[in-house]
């Protein structure tokens, strides 16, 4: 997904350093229970959001 992302960018002509990230993916519904079996994708309920970022080195920039 990062190289997908980084591709992107430079196709678009926007200089930028290598793009890291940690994606999520996040749940709304307290009811479903999924088993995950990846080790790249955190799952989260909604409930975990801020909990999990506040734990993480977050450094949010916007390309001009």
């Amino acid at each position: 997904m990062q190289r997908l992302v980084n591709k992107q960018l430079q196709a678009k002509g926007i200089s930028a350093p290598y793009v890291d990230y940690l994606p999520i993916f996040v749940i709304a519904n307290d009811v479903v229970e999924i088993d995950n079996h990846s080790n790249e994708l955190t799952i989260l309920r909604t409930s975990s959001i801020y909990p999990y970022i506040a734990n993480k080195r977050v450094i949010i920039s916007f390309l001009k």
